[in-house]
């Protein structure tokens, strides 16, 4: 257990520099272990974690949480990307689109570029697109696109790169995170994406045991699985009363990996070893049975959201208070539209190649106003917003 805490200290220090910052983190860590409130620490641990960089404190915290918690922690905690970037593979027909005469966009949105010192990061993928059902999300990284490392890439060149191309090959990294700037001189800030999203795509669950004590994890696994996996570790029982029990394991669970090894394929004996070579185990599973939701108040409220956002338009940007919706009601010679629902575009004022829009991002009278540019190539703003030129309301976005 020595280790453990040396490791836990090792890796606060070296994630949170500023002393003062420190002494807060580990004053919320104390209350949890008073309280026992997991949704209000994974709700301070977010002003923690305020940059992808700081991704492996929820690694660090988790030997910190009670077996009972560890599932449902890991639903909402972040964990670090893979030094394996994900393939995702997208096509499109290439026909025009019925609405605007050009090619179907792929359905997915992204932010950032070199020019603002960052990577490029998925904000948006529109449901049942074909990005959407590739297993594309919000958070995501862009690392190469068919082929091209992107790091050093401007945003212009990205959309160029995409736009010119029916399929795409994308290598991403699962992050969790999306870049925000609200003013150009701002530092730049991280925003998490919500637990619904968070878990859209995600097929395990880890969790952290400590059987130090208790003389093992208590589970049998039997090492034959069904004919789609039949090299994959599956737990045969669970004893009761067992920390496997506790934390929430059950029979028909497959075992991925334990502390980063992986089981699939191995022999038995060697299986076997793997889960009993260490007092501290961190397992990689996949549930037998869909796992439980675990919803709070504020998820709810921002899954109801985006919800009724997804219900108008598929084109959105996410805000501090809600969705600025884009439509196509205002007028190509730059006179004045409406928008439609809680969000949208209260107006559209200009012409030529700069126009600027209001955006409301919560229902007027009342509801704060920010204002926007858009550059556009083409005369007509809604066409052009819809079709991924650069969208910029005080921060880059652009949509494919």
């Amino acid at each position: 257990d020595m280790r453990l805490v040396k490791s836990f200290w090792e890796a606060v220090e070296q994630l949170l520099p500023d002393e003062d910052e420190r002494n807060r983190f580990h004053s919320m860590l104390r209350e949890y272990r008073s309280s026992l409130d997991l949704e209000r620490l994974l709700r301070e641990m977010r002003r923690f974690v305020n940059s992808p960089r700081r991704i492996p404190l929820y690694e660090a915290v988790r030997p910190l949480i009670p077996l009972r918690h560890q599932i449902a922690y890991d639903a909402r905690a972040l964990r670090p990307p893979s030094d394996r970037p994900a393939l995702v593979q997208l096509q499109r027909s290439g026909a025009a689109s019925s609405a605007f005469g050009e090619p179907e966009p792929y359905g997915f949105s992204v932010r950032g570029g070199a020019e603002h010192g960052i990577g490029f990061y998925v904000t948006y993928v529109r449901p049942r697109s074909h990005a959407w059902e590739q297993g594309l999300m919000p958070g995501d990284e862009l690392v190469r696109v068919n082929g091209f490392r992107i790091d050093r890439a401007i945003s212009a060149e990205l959309a160029d790169l995409v736009r010119s191309r029916n399929d795409l090959s994308l290598r991403v990294r699962r992050v969790g995170l999306i870049p925000r700037r609200i003013v150009p001189d701002d530092p730049l800030s991280w925003e998490h994406i919500s637990p619904e999203l968070l878990n859209t795509h995600r097929d395990t669950v880890r969790v952290f045991l400590n059987v130090r004590d208790a003389g093992g994890v208590g589970c049998s696994v039997a090492s034959d699985g069904p004919p789609d996996r039949p090299n994959g570790v599956f737990i045969r029982s669970v004893k009761v009363g067992s920390p496997a029990e506790q934390v929430g394991l059950e029979v028909g669970d497959e075992l991925l990996e334990a502390n980063g090894q992986r089981l699939s394929g191995l022999p038995h004996s060697a299986t076997v070893v793997a889960l009993k070579a260490s007092p501290h185990l961190l397992l990689t599973v996949r549930k037998a049975r869909p796992l439980p939701d675990y919803p709070t108040d504020e998820d709810s409220a921002l899954a109801s959201s985006a919800a009724a956002a997804a219900s108008v338009s598929p084109i959105y940007e996410e805000g501090s208070s809600g969705y600025a919706e884009l439509n196509s009601a205002s007028s190509p010679t730059g006179g004045r539209g409406s928008g439609g629902g809680g969000g949208g575009v209260s107006s559209v004022v200009g012409g030529g190649s700069t126009v600027t829009i209001d955006l409301h991002k919560s229902p007027p009278p009342g509801g704060r106003v920010t204002r926007g540019e858009f550059q556009l190539e083409r005369p007509h703003p809604a066409t052009a917003a819809r079709h991924g030129d650069t969208f910029e309301e005080q921060e880059i976005t652009t949509y494919f």
